[in-house]
């Protein structure tokens, strides 16, 4: 979640991506490069990994 913007941002990684996730042992470090790579900022985001996402919406 960008507050900043008021934007929800969702990225599916790449098997090459969810490869280098499992490798590194610093995962701030790899959030960091993906907010390079997908153009949004960490100090203005909110950041959660999971395996299954499941979205739920009411009242839409």
């Amino acid at each position: 979640m960008d507050y900043s913007t008021g934007s929800l941002i969702k990225i599916k990684l790449t098997e090459e991506e969810k490869k280098e996730f499992a490798a590194t042992d610093d995962s701030e470090a790899f959030v960091d490069e993906l907010s390079v790579k997908y153009g949004f900022r960490m100090q203005d985001s909110y950041w959660m990994s999971v395996d299954v996402l499941q979205e739920y919406n009411y009242n839409l």
